[in-house]
This record gives structure tokens, sequence and C-alpha cells, in this order.
């Protein structure tokens, strides 16, 4: 019996070598990703006639935003911890 992997049968399916998460850009973190793709969401959503599409836009944009809020402040929070301080919510 002949076993293969996860990774082997994703990649028969994509080909060897190719990645199914995107890579950031090289020195981009988590929230400047989400901001990139934030912004993005909104160019996207300038640039089509369709309604539906525009709204679909929006709503990654949105989302894209909160993430990006959510990760400023739990590095906000762990800066706090790590100094010793716990913030005020």
């Amino acid at each position: 019996m002949i076993r293969c992997t996860l990774s082997d049968r994703l990649s028969s399916f994509r080909g060897p070598g190719v990645s199914l998460i995107p890579e950031r850009q090289a020195g981009m973190n988590h929230i400047e990703h989400c901001k990139a793709q934030a912004e993005k969401a909104r160019t996207d959503a300038q640039s089509t006639s369709l309604d539906n599409v525009r709204d679909r836009c929006l709503r990654s944009m949105a989302v894209w935003l909160d993430m990006a809020d959510r990760a400023e402040r739990i590095a906000e929070e762990r800066a706090h911890r790590e100094a010793g301080k716990v913030p005020f919510m």
C-alpha cells in the first residue's frame, strides 16, 4: 500500500512548490498586511460598476480594517503586559 500525505495530494492539484497561502511581502507585519488588503478592497470597490461586487468589496474592506484594529489593540496590550503594566479597559 502506498501512503501519501495531504501535502502530496494537494501538490498534484496545484503543482509542486506552489503554496496555498500567498506569501506576504517581505517585511510586512500582520497589521500592515490587513491595512493593505483593506486598501485593495477599497480600490476594487471604486473600480467596479456592479453593485453586488462593490458591496462585497466594501464588506471585505470593513472586515480587514476590523482585523487591523484588533491586531493593533492586541499588540498594545502585549507591550503593556511585557512592560509589567496592565492596561485599563
